[in-house]
């Protein structure tokens, strides 16, 4: 037997939760020895897409893996999620038998009606499934009593990470070429010779069999995975892929061989002998990521694998590690929070370089950091401030970056043409007359595109009649936003049309992926009762303290532009506060926008320069809740 037999990790469903999946690699990094870990067999079970919010950097992180871990194998199950966002996309492979992909439709049609398969652009060549993921259900509940996100697969959350709403076909051009490769060429079952795993008898040599719901124990097991191999797209519902208690068990033939059957799909932890089923999470924001590491659960005949950091559980005769993606409290993950930059590239790369300087490398490195927004308008510079801010995830790969919107972005945004569509089916020119009597005053921008352009667009790039300030006790720059300064940095004049050409493509999918919220479920925060686990809440200006925080948080995460003004990107005295109903709750509320740095508890404001020329541009780094700004002397 090999003394030092190769490690494997399997993974768990994703669903959509990049940042689960991002604390899940770092504390699998930390927990593994580092040669065990380059070196490692990686399997994922399936299903990155629907129900968490960003489908599309999950994916994206996946793409990246071989390229960042070039002595690891990565495996990439499909499972029943993302067969179904394949089968939308045209990326599955024709039916063997030479049927047509609408026979599959049969078995399940008495459903259409109820679940609202897809009847648009390709229908008529599609599998059920795909038709079935892109649908709009009639009913808002599942089983669970879980509200459904658009279709029976929750696949709204996946339209929406590639800023298309549910059920639209462009979709089929908004994924990108990179994405339709990985979900063609996802396997439908991984098959390991020699796996080593440890039991009460000693180490085992074993086969291994991944698949993503499991094998109907009352099948050949040889057929089910000819079939799987195959990639047999003539069957309606694969049970491998979506069967619950018919595949829940390990086959009756493989009772007595040594084959490790795991899978993911079923919403639970079970270790069973051999049968592993690792899917704690079943795509809930509230639930863990689950990770299974390993099946070689020792180096050497007489020396255990240390986990130091981690979950030891005993299962019956089989011992496993199961890590998860929740912090550990003796190494909590560092996270960044960044006030309103506003076109000051030289405060904003002194700050980077300052934090560099005050953080310990290894957290720095693997740290979460949050742009809190207002990138563009006041100062002079935001073409080089977003070029700084593109550049970041090629610079600090092992980082996590989010880009939140902030008002003057949104606006930005809405001048250029690159806001959703309205979730309700009206107009973006039904914003304007909420505040129509400020139209004269404020000088509306009447350009081109000004017919189909949200309110703030025309107010951004309008010519306010007013010189001066007198709240901020400066001059206008151009227009209420003061978005002079933006035009200027592009090379054109403040209102023109011209600005629309002069964005590159690249600062355009900035301004169109920010996000208007990021919700973190566990951050370690410093109190002074001790280092306190939170839910973080990362919004530009606030939330209303007396209104519903899921409903506020609902319209943020669909990025609602039916309202004309945006309260929790653009309010003031009604979002300073922490709402009432998270007095009590251990959650961290971090924000930017109102010009004041203010820390009350677990309401944090973190805004100090405002735009102005001469104050600094400041962050905040948790756990430790320092205040690091552009213009401190770190190395004094």
């Amino acid at each position: 037997m090999d003394p030092k037999a190769r490690t494997v990790i399997c993974i768990g469903d994703i669903h959509g939760h990049i940042s689960k999946l991002n604390k899940l690699w770092v504390n699998l990094q930390s927990a593994l020895i580092p040669s065990d870990f380059s070196s490692a067999l990686v399997i994922f079970l399936g299903d990155y897409c629907d129900r968490g919010p960003e489908t599309r950097k999950v994916i994206d992180f996946l793409i990246s893996l071989p390229g960042k871990h070039p002595d690891q194998t990565h495996v990439f199950l499909a499972w029943n999620h993302d067969f179904a966002f394949a089968g939308f996309m045209g990326l599955l492979p024709r039916p063997l038998d030479g049927s047509e992909f609408k026979d599959t439709w049969k078995e399940f049609e008495e459903s259409e009606e109820r679940e609202g398969w897809y009847k648009g652009e390709g229908f008529e060549d599609m599998h059920v499934q795909g038709r079935r993921w892109a649908g709009k259900t009639r009913d808002q509940f599942d089983s669970a009593g879980v509200e459904f996100i658009g279709s029976v697969y929750d696949a709204g959350s996946t339209f929406e990470s590639y800023n298309v709403p549910h059920g639209s076909s462009d979709l089929m051009k908004a994924v990108p070429e990179s994405h339709k490769k990985f979900l063609t060429n996802m396997a439908w079952v991984h098959e390991e010779e020699d796996v080593c795993i440890e039991t009460e008898e000693g180490l085992k040599q074993c086969k291994l069999i991944a698949v993503h719901a499991g094998l109907d124990k009352r099948k050949s097991v040889k057929d089910q995975l000819k079939l799987l191999r195959a990639k047999d797209t003539s069957i309606s519902k694969l049970q491998q892929l979506n069967g619950r208690k018919d595949v829940w068990n390990m086959p009756q033939e493989l009772d007595d061989k040594q084959t490790v059957v795991v899978s993911g799909h079923h919403g639970k932890l079970h270790v069973d002998g051999l049968r592993l089923i690792i899917d704690e999470s079943g795509g809930y924001a509230d639930k863990p990521l689950w990770l299974q590491s390993s099946f070689l659960l020792r180096r050497s005949s007489a020396t255990p694998i240390s986990f130091p950091t981690n979950i030891f559980i005993s299962f019956s005769n089989f011992k496993c590690h199961l890590i998860t993606q929740r912090a550990m409290a003796q190494n909590p993950r560092t996270v960044i929070c960044v006030g309103d930059i506003h076109g000051y590239i030289t405060k904003l790369t002194n700050l980077w370089l300052n934090l560099q300087s005050a953080i310990d490398p290894s957290q720095f490195t693997s740290a979460l950091v949050v742009f809190l927004g207002d990138y563009c308008d006041r100062g002079p510079e935001t073409r080089k401030v977003i070029d700084f801010l593109i550049s970041l995830p090629e610079k600090h790969p092992e980082q996590t970056h989010v880009f939140l919107a902030g008002n003057h972005d949104f606006a930005f945004a809405a001048f250029l043409g690159l806001l959703p569509r309205p979730w309700d089916g009206s107009e973006l020119k039904e914003t304007w007359k909420e505040y129509e009597e400020s139209e004269e005053r404020e000088g509306w921008y009447k350009g081109e595109g000004f017919e189909e352009m949200h309110l703030q667009g025309r107010r951004w790039a309008g010519k306010i009649k007013a010189q001066f300030n007198s709240v901020k006790g400066m001059a206008y720059k151009g227009s209420i936003y003061d978005a002079g300064s933006t035009f200027e940095s592009y090379g054109v004049p403040h209102g023109s049309s011209d600005l629309m050409k002069a964005v590159p493509e690249s600062h355009k999918k900035f301004l169109t992926n920010m996000v208007w919220v990021h919700e973190e479920d566990d951050v370690c925060v410093e109190t002074e009762e001790g280092l306190k686990h939170c839910k973080l809440i990362a919004v530009h200006a606030g939330l209303e303290k007396g209104d519903s925080v899921e409903e506020q948080l609902k319209l943020l995460r669909a990025k609602d532009t039916s309202i004309s003004k945006v309260p929790y990107l653009s309010g003031r005295k009604n979002v300073w506060d922490i709402p009432q109903e998270l007095d009590d709750k251990e959650t961290v509320l971090v924000s930017g926008h109102h010009g004041k740095l203010h820390m009350d508890g677990l309401r944090l404001i973190i805004d100090e320069g405002g735009g102005y020329p001469e104050k600094p541009v400041a962050a905040i780094v948790l756990p430790s809740k320092k205040i690091i700004r552009d213009t401190d002397n770190v190395s004094s």
